[in-house]
Formats: structure tokens, C-alpha cells, sequence
């Protein structure tokens, strides 16, 4: 049996085929049957199979590390893979960039990549990835859970930005907190007992400041 070996190279070409088309080759009209849509198509639209994704990845994963959070993932290849975002959540709905690292550019081979959240919340904590191009589109990754019991630490933050002047902390067990400026200078130390505690902080001026327990050293926003 003799083959023929057709290269479609358009979909204008490929629509002029009727599903009976005629064929013919070395003097002899055979007949053939091409499928362009449904289920038993014979087509793949070539614009499609042949754009290469930016980024594939290979893993990403969220696990706790004592009381953070240590992410990793792997690309299997990148091409023009500018950085990426790391965004964190309270609620798996609103996302917040909490940093960014550079990607590998283009590459064919496996990249790895790890980041360590030294500020998550006691409770669930969600993780996504948001991958740039160097073109400025952009794609997002599966999201990531875990939860962390916080209790290794003395002072754990509630979210690390003091809104209307307060912010939230859980106290494991009685321990002196301290606020400093991000130069070093004390602004006040205070005892405080195990439980959860309303940290009143408007007397201060806006910016970031450093919130210091024993074990434990926070940066903090008021705004």
C-alpha cells in the first residue's frame, strides 16, 4: 500500500477539504476521509501544540519547618521567566506578595527554588506562586496549605501590620516584648502573659519596626 504524507500548513488549506476529499497521487484519485472537528478529528491546529509554555513546573511544595513555613518547587524549563512573585494568605482567597526571587531566564534544564516564611500565622496558612515573563504577562500556580501550631515560639503575630493603631499577638508563655525602631533603638519592653493580646501602637509613626519576644524577632508595619 502506498502512503502519502500530507503537510497541512494552514487552517485555510485544511477547511477547503471537504469530509470526501479527492486525493490524488502518481495518476491515481483515491478518496479520503478528513475529520476537522469532533471527536474522531485528524487535526491539531499547529498554533496551538506548538507554543511552549513559559514555565513548567516540576513540583511545589509548602511544609512546616519548626514555626515557618519552607517552600520549594522545581521548573522543569523556563523560557523568558523574568521572577516570581511568592504571595501569602490567611483565607485562601486574598493574596498578599510577601517577597519576589529571580527565575532561572530560559533554560532546558531543572531549576530549584526554595523560600523560608519566617512570619506565617499561627493557623492556616495559604502559598501561591505567581510566575512573570520578561514580557510582563504573568501566570499563577496551585495553591499550597499548611498549618502552624506556633508552639515553639513565645510571640506569635496575628498579621505582622498594625491597622488603626493595633495589632494582634498570641503569647505562649510569659515573656518581656519589646519594640525598636529598625536602626535598633528602644521604644518600649513589656511584660505580657500567655493568651492573645491587643498590642495598642498609635502613639508611633508610621513605618516598620521591629517587635522582639523571647525566641522570637518580628518586623512589623504601623500605618
Amino acid at each position: 500500500m502506498k502512503s502519502c504524507l500530507l503537510f497541512l500548513s494552514t487552517i485555510s488549506f485544511l477547511n477547503s477539504f471537504s469530509q470526501n476529499t479527492a486525493l490524488t497521487f502518481n495518476g491515481t484519485t483515491q478518496y479520503a476521509t478528513i475529520g476537522l472537528t469532533g471527536p474522531t478529528s485528524n487535526f491539531v491546529n499547529p498554533a496551538i501544540s506548538l507554543i511552549a509554555l513559559p514555565v513548567v513546573y516540576k513540583s511545589f511544595t509548602a511544609r512546616v519547618d519548626g514555626n515557618d513555613a519552607l517552600l520549594q518547587w522545581t521548573t522543569a524549563q523556563e523560557q523568558n521567566s523574568r521572577d516570581f512573585t511568592i504571595e501569602h494568605s490567611i483565607d485562601g482567597i486574598n493574596f498578599k506578595p510577601i517577597t519576589k526571587l529571580d527565575a532561572a531566564g530560559t533554560t532546558t534544564r531543572e531549576t530549584n527554588y526554595v523560600y523560608k516564611h519566617e512570619t506565617p500565622i499561627k493557623g492556616a496558612n495559604y502559598y501561591r506562586l505567581v510566575q512573570n515573563d520578561l514580557d510582563g504577562k504573568s501566570s499563577i500556580s496551585e495553591v499550597r496549605k499548611l498549618v502552624i501550631d506556633g508552639s515553639n515560639r513565645s510571640m506569635v503575630l496575628l498579621g505582622n501590620i498594625a491597622t488603626n493603631g493595633q495589632l494582634q499577638m498570641q503569647i505562649n508563655r510569659k515573656t518581656p516584648v519589646s519594640l525598636y525602631t529598625m536602626d535598633g533603638k528602644l521604644l518600649f519592653r513589656r511584660q505580657f502573659n500567655p493568651g492573645t493580646h491587643r498590642l495598642e501602637l498609635a502613639g508611633y509613626s508610621k513605618g516598620m519596626y521591629w517587635l522582639s519576644a523571647e525566641g522570637s524577632t518580628e518586623k512589623i508595619m504601623i500605618r
